[in-house]
């Protein structure tokens, strides 16, 4: 189990490596490690921030609707 799980984290890090390279057009002005390092961190994270915003917006009776845009 443990060992489909590394090789997930794997293919879903070369994906998003790729991924960039495709949106910036070409080679990043960081390195690899600085990337690594940024998406662990963002991954790590992401859980944590999306169940902090639950709790927020379940936690507000203040709820409104979308915000409307004047033209």
């Amino acid at each position: 189990m443990m060992v489909f799980f590394m090789c997930h984290c794997l293919a879903w890090f070369i994906s998003d490596y790729i991924q960039l390279t495709g949106v910036q057009g070409g080679a990043l002005c960081f390195s690899k490690l600085d990337f690594a390092v940024a998406w662990f961190i963002r991954e790590s994270l992401a859980v944590q921030i999306f169940l902090s915003r639950q709790q927020t917006v379940a936690g507000s009776g203040d709820v409104q609707g979308p915000v409307q845009m004047s033209s």
